[in-house]
């Protein structure tokens, strides 16, 4: 709730089917296409939404870079 794809207009059962061009066949695949955008780019998303076929643009931010949590020894 209040994350990214939510802002989006992603809700909880959306099944995506796209991201710009490229057709989704799995999650490891949506994954590698999301990971590709670039931030601050809009890029359409179609997904099926209650059945019905709907495109929503989405503009991914730019993350900060992680931090490291480990100390060295």
């Amino acid at each position: 709730q209040g994350g990214p794809a939510a802002r989006a207009g992603i809700r909880p059962g959306d099944i995506i089917q796209q991201v710009g061009e490229h057709p989704v066949r799995s999650v490891p695949e949506l994954l590698t296409l999301v990971a590709a955008l670039r931030p601050g780019q809009s890029t359409p998303l179609i997904l099926l939404h209650e059945g019905q076929p709907r495109t929503i643009a989405i503009t991914p931010e730019q993350r900060p870079q992680a931090q490291r949590t480990l100390r060295q020894r």
